[in-house]
């Protein structure tokens, strides 16, 4: 397509002499300028920007639209294609907990999500035939959005008591987040925390959160607490630069965890969800290139370790003696199987592992170890595994795809081994998944290496 616009009338960013010497070494740089002194300030409130900065930006801004103006049609035919590829008024399985099931809903044209709740019955009721109908509201995203320039709805998580809802937003679209606490009943919010990370933790008091505070530089560092009416405290804080810091509850119920992490080392602490006020207990000092994440059980600690286990181990630890001199192997490490992801909930340690780049789920029973896999008849696949939010429970909720089939949800019967369909992704445009095929085939490299393949085609492709 011919351009009809004058490409070469391109903004150009001024040249400002700018010389600055690291280890000695001078560096030129003419666009410094562009780097706005006060990008803390900006994040919260872009209108402080410098405005020969913000003019810049915005000639640019001018000058893509009026390059990409003769493509609108293109645009907007791309855009309703992949729009009919998708359910608008799509919906998630509902996750059980006590006498309820908590979920979400979107309304057909809306951009954010509505945060729904219904009684166990029929959270339970819900299947690929019969989506949630008539759920209690507990946060229309789209209200909240309502006249915000930028609106992003970030965490939400019901208080243990099932009576509040503490939820987050990003206001400004500089992933600096607010949180407040809602009162169910009523819909009213308490303002709890700014300049937080989305996550939370909400203790077994059902008043106390957990958040994390960003620093000066952006970066998640200083666990603070805090309840409704009550000054907010600092429960950790991160020194290293390098580490990022982040905050969750055990599925037990039982513990706050504390996670300090780079990208290849990791260091843990838990402190006792029943007593907001006490201090951190650490489980084992960080050590480089090891990483391990803990869930608890009663009066052991699960541990899933790189420690002397390159593709990883899960080892037990007990809760009043965690550190590494106490570690016990309870799977462990086999080179090339690599354990990606571990749930322990009151009866069944459940971990997802990968093989060969074949997934599988294994479910172990706590009491005696007996021990299984979940088996699918697809050669090639991705699974996942959803924690939910009940601890004493025989289900397990995970997800299912290949090139053939759509996303899956389903609910698992650890101790039956049943399995149950609830969802199943619609393609409105239209998929039937028995006209393609699946193949996994195994191809020897140069080097004699076996890599596995996978391969899609229509049922009706001679196999020659």
């Amino acid at each position: 397509m011919k351009l009809d616009k004058d490409v070469s009338a391109r903004p150009a960013a001024d040249r400002r002499p700018s010389r600055t010497t690291h280890h000695g070494i001078p560096l030129d740089d003419p666009y410094a300028w562009l780097r706005a002194h006060n990008w803390r300030e900006v994040m919260q409130d872009p209108s402080v920007l410098a405005d020969d900065i913000a003019e810049y930006l915005d000639d640019e801004n001018d000058y893509t639209e009026d390059v990409l103006e003769p493509f609108q049609d293109i645009q907007k035919a791309l855009f309703t294609e992949l729009r009919g590829r998708i359910v608008e008024d799509d919906w998630s399985v509902p996750s059980v907990d006590g006498h309820y099931g908590y979920g979400a809903s979107y309304n057909r044209g809306a951009e954010h999500p509505r945060l729904i709740r219904m009684a166990r019955h029929a959270a339970e009721a819900v299947s690929p035939d019969a989506p949630p109908s008539a759920p209690e509201i507990l946060l229309d995203a789209n209200r909240e959005a309502l006249d915000q320039a930028y609106f992003r709805l970030g965490s939400a998580s019901h208080s243990p008591d099932h009576e509040k809802l503490v939820w987050s937003a990003d206001r400004t679209g500089g992933e600096m987040f607010s949180m407040v606490m809602r009162d169910i009943a009523t819909g009213k919010d308490t303002p709890l925390f700014d300049n937080v990370t989305p996550a939370n933790a909400i203790a077994a008091d059902a008043r106390t959160v957990f958040a994390v505070e960003l620093d000066e530089n952006h970066r998640p560092a200083k666990v603070i607490a805090r309840a409704p009416g009550e000054e907010m405290r600092t429960i950790y804080e991160e020194t290293d630069p390098g580490f990022f810091t982040s905050v969750s509850k055990t599925l037990s119920g039982g513990y706050i965890v504390i996670d300090a992490h780079d990208h290849q080392t990791s260091e843990v602490r838990i402190l006792d969800a029943h007593d907001p006020a006490a201090t951190p207990t650490l489980i084992a000092p960080r050590l480089e290139d090891e990483e391990y994440e803990v869930a608890h059980h009663g009066d052991a600690l699960y541990i899933k370790t790189n420690r002397d286990a390159r593709d990883y181990k899960i080892v037990r630890a007990p809760v009043d003696a965690p550190g590494r001199d106490n570690w016990e192997d309870v799977v462990p490490h086999r080179p090339g199987v690599l354990i990606v992801a571990m749930i322990v909930y009151a009866d069944f340690l459940v971990w997802l592992e990968r093989e060969n780049a074949l997934p599988r789920i294994v479910i172990r029973r706590l009491a005696d170890g007996d021990e299984h896999q979940i088996a699918f008849d697809e050669e090639a696949y991705s699974l996942g595994i959803e924690e939910g939010h009940e601890f004493l429970t025989n289900t397990l909720r995970f997800t299912y795809s290949s090139m053939t089939t759509p996303h899956e949800v389903w609910d698992y019967d650890m101790a039956s081994r049943e399995r149950r369909l609830r969802k199943r992704q619609q393609v409105p445009s239209g998929h039937d998944p028995s006209q393609y095929g699946t193949r996994r085939l195994m191809a020897k490299a140069a080097d004699g290496a076996e890599v596995p393949v996978s391969l899609y085609h229509r049922a009706d492709t001679p196999i020659d």
